[in-house]
């Protein structure tokens, strides 16, 4: 029976089973890659880490299975990212094994939950509800562990005895039993002293007869040799050359050369080598294979095509970064959008869902906001109504008109945003064009006059002036007054055809420029007899 000291501990597996049964060209076809602790193939997702089962009768001690389980892609690119740092710590996952376990049959598939961890790899707590995980929460017992030790590496029992013979037991008993391992030494070394004599006796044979060969015996050794030399090259072993990179026609060719046959196992995406060229072989460079061994290669075509992430209304930054995951070049590019928030995203090219290559080139346009744009002066320049609707194209244009007393018919009069202003294109904007003096009043016309007291605001230290119009209730224009500040002043309008209106008083501050609007109650105006 196997010592306690040499029962086996730890056994740990070098990859998941549904990679691990695959040959190496069969791996790279279905794209599997891995390293020591993560592994990818088929779309599917594997993580390397430890279940611990305690030793029930040795404190402190552990049988420690190395295995692989199958986890959401979510939480492989997770720990990925968090791999040796303090963010591992605070992960929680689970996962499926993806190893059959020695000794354990339900093993296979068994839900585990994963203990992160940024100093060690993860630990794996098998689910209660099959073998593996009962001895995890109970331990092995001895017998248990012996009986799993008996599984892995077999029954040694006829191996451990006549260790503690002495030496002159040895000597004294020509017929007693040796060690099974020691009478296995003892024939292979009795086989290599015979092999070697023969040897020496050959040679020495072949040397004694040498000095005295006809021509004849001495001609027909030298064909004899040739033709041993012959047999012998046919029987040599050929390096297997690297045949990557090549086309598969000059591969062909230079298989020929070295006596080596070379077999199309198919085609696989490959990042390192171009469409047509070879990707991987079997068996791989360097290695010693007798001529005539096929040679099985896979053809690159091109690189491999992944779905485009959908990056439509990410942040610049997530945008880039999810780009980039995959294994594409982002080309940045930038336009005004009304609709879209500053610096989100407002397409991309390709479209998310389409299929490129990695490292190809994805656009993306990342909104600026609404434009902005600057108000023309269009009421202090004399301008048509078509010349000030050429200027204000960014605008949303409303024409109001009224009489005038100081503008020609057709002149704009008034604008409802301050010219120099910067506002989002698109913005709305009233203009007021003249329609010229008022027409003449009959006789028989009742006509009204107005006046009113402007008074100055409370704090007039940035108050340089005002500018009244006067509407009536209609909102077309009957008067405006330009006035300095001074003092409280009075202002007034004869010849009104209209009977009631309104001011609007705009307050004007030390640069000239608009504070803010005042709208005054409605006015009743006085007829004129």
């Amino acid at each position: 029976m196997t010592e306690i000291n040499e029962l086996c501990r730890d056994i740990q597996m070098k990859l998941p089973d549904e990679i691990w049964m695959l040959d190496s060209l069969e791996r790279y076809r279905r794209g599997a890659v891995h390293t020591d602790d993560f592994a990818r193939m088929d779309g599917r997702t594997y993580l390397f880490g430890v279940v611990e089962v305690p030793l029930a009768y040795e404190d402190d001690a552990s049988f420690t299975w190395g295995c692989w389980i199958e986890v959401d892609r979510s939480l492989h690119d997770a720990y990925l990212e968090a791999f040796q740092s303090p963010a591992a710590d605070r992960l929680t996952g689970d996962g499926r094994l993806a190893n059959d376990i020695p000794g354990y049959e339900d093993a296979a598939g068994a839900r585990v939950e994963v203990m992160f961890s940024s100093e060690r790899r993860p630990v794996f707590v098998v689910d209660a509800s099959n073998s593996l995980g009962r001895d995890q929460r109970s331990g092995l017992s001895l017998e248990d562990h012996q009986a799993l030790d008996d599984i892995l590496f077999g029954d040694d029992e006829d191996e451990d005895d006549a260790e503690d013979v002495d030496d002159d037991e040895l000597d004294d008993e020509d017929d007693g039993d040796l060690n099974p391992k020691m009478e296995k030494a003892i024939t292979i070394m009795g086989i290599v002293a015979a092999v070697v004599i023969v040897i020496i006796i050959i040679v020495i044979v072949v040397n004694l007869f040498g000095g005295i060969k006809s021509k004849k015996q001495s001609d027909t050794e030298t064909s004899r040799t040739e033709t041993t030399q012959t047999e012998s090259q046919n029987e040599d072993t050929v390096t297997v050359p690297d045949f990557r990179g090549m086309t598969y026609a000059d591969a062909q060719t230079e298989a020929e050369k070295k006596g080596l046959k070379l077999e199309n196992k198919g085609e696989v995406s490959s990042d390192d080598y171009d469409e047509g060229e070879i990707a991987n072989q079997d068996p791989e460079s360097g290695k010693e294979v007798e001529e005539g061994t096929t040679i099985g290669v896979v053809i690159s075509n091109g690189k491999g095509s992944v779905a485009v992430p959908n990056v439509t209304g990410d942040s610049e930054d997530d945008a880039v970064s999810a780009l980039e995951k995959e294994g594409f070049k982002p080309n940045k590019t930038y336009a005004y959008d009304d609709s879209v928030e500053e610096g989100k995203v407002i397409s991309q090219t390709p479209s998310a869902g389409d299929k490129a290559k990695t490292g190809d080139t994805i656009t993306i346009v990342i909104s600026q906001g609404a434009e902005a744009v600057t108000v023309p002066d269009v009421k202090t320049t004399y301008k048509s109504e078509d010349q000030a609707k050429a200027l204000l194209t960014d605008f949303n244009v409303t024409v109001k008109t009224a009489y005038s007393d100081t503008l020609p018919e057709g002149i704009v009069m008034d604008q409802s945003i301050d010219p120099g202003k910067q506002v989002e294109k698109g913005s709305n904007i009233t203009i007021t064009v003249s329609m010229g003096p008022s027409p003449s009043q009959s006789v028989t016309a009742t006509t009204y006059s107005f006046k009113a007291t402007i008074n100055l605001p409370g704090d007039t230290s940035n108050v340089s002036g005002a500018t009244i119009t006067l509407y009536d209730t209609s909102g077309n224009v009957l008067g405006q007054w330009d006035k300095a500040i001074t003092d409280d002043f009075s202002i007034s309008k004869t010849g009104l055809l209209a009977k009631e209106g309104y001011l609007v008083i705009s307050w004007l501050d030390l640069n000239g420029n608009k504070i803010n609007d005042q709208t005054t109650s409605t006015y009743q105006f006085t007829p004129e007899s």
